[in-house]
């Protein structure tokens, strides 16, 4: 039985979870997302997690000029060749 994860149990999670617990799922994420686009075809690539990676970026205020080492890097330099609006 998959048990589905509601915003209440998010936020119940969260509000437990030390700032090395909320660094180490930041990094699993960046980790995540560069290794779907570096592994994924450019034609197998979907609108969707585009749109993740971008969100991921943004919400995170990560631009070109603030991403010039670490993971960020190699995520940000990967979707630079993607067309997104800058909203």
């Amino acid at each position: 039985m998959t048990k589905h994860i509601n915003e209440e149990t998010v936020e119940e999670i969260l509000g437990k979870a030390t700032p090395e617990v909320l660094w180490q799922i930041h990094r699993e994420l960046t980790e995540l997302l560069l290794r779907y686009l570096k592994e994924t075809p450019a034609d197998k690539l979907r609108a969707q997690m585009l749109t993740v990676v971008r969100a991921f970026l943004a919400d995170n205020q990560i631009t070109y000029s603030d991403s010039k080492a670490g993971l960020v890097a190699g995520l940000h330099e990967i979707t630079e060749k993607f067309p997104f609006d800058n909203e």
